[in-house]
């Protein structure tokens, strides 16, 4: 209840539902994501019990993704998009940083490949899928392995048949 704020209340938790879809909604984020549903938050275990617990919410979409195959090289997309191509380049650094031997093996390979597309004039997606797949399956092992560890109800929720 700092400042007043109820901070796991219905109000708040709300709030915090709409940045939490936000966010997962936007592969970039997803490391925002973990920081927001960090354990050591005073609302992440309240936000596991009575959002991701509740009976209106539902695993399926926030557990299985489309990865949609890019379209475009990298350097296409500096020529034509250059703020897009500057945030996928933060991310791929972000990654390449605070992430596993796994997600930096996968980063340096996209980007080997996207140097060869760029050279053949080619767009080889599955690089960039298993990238944002190892990424996905980082974050939700996250909320559900980590923020919500001890919670019954979120425990419930990924046990029970849709």
């Amino acid at each position: 209840e700092q400042y007043g704020l109820d901070l796991d209340g219905e109000y708040f938790l709300m709030d915090l539902y709409v940045v939490f879809k936000q966010l997962s909604e936007w592969p970039p984020a997803w490391a925002l994501l973990i920081d927001v549903l960090d354990p050591k938050r005073p609302w992440t275990m309240p936000f596991c019990e009575k959002i991701i617990g509740s009976p209106w919410w539902s695993a399926l979409p926030f557990v299985r993704r489309s990865f949609l195959s890019p379209r475009h090289t990298m350097i296409q997309l500096e020529t034509d998009l250059p703020p897009v191509a500057a945030s996928m380049n933060k991310w791929f650094d972000q990654i390449k940083q605070s992430g596993n031997s796994v997600t930096q093996k996968l980063v340096q390979d996209f980007r080997a490949i996207d140097t060869e597309d760029t050279k053949n004039r080619f767009v080889r997606g599955r690089p960039m899928i298993r990238l944002m797949q190892q990424v996905h399956a980082r974050m939700v092992q996250h909320v559900f392995g980590t923020a919500c560890k001890g919670s019954e109800q979120t425990l419930q929720k990924i046990q029970k048949n849709d």
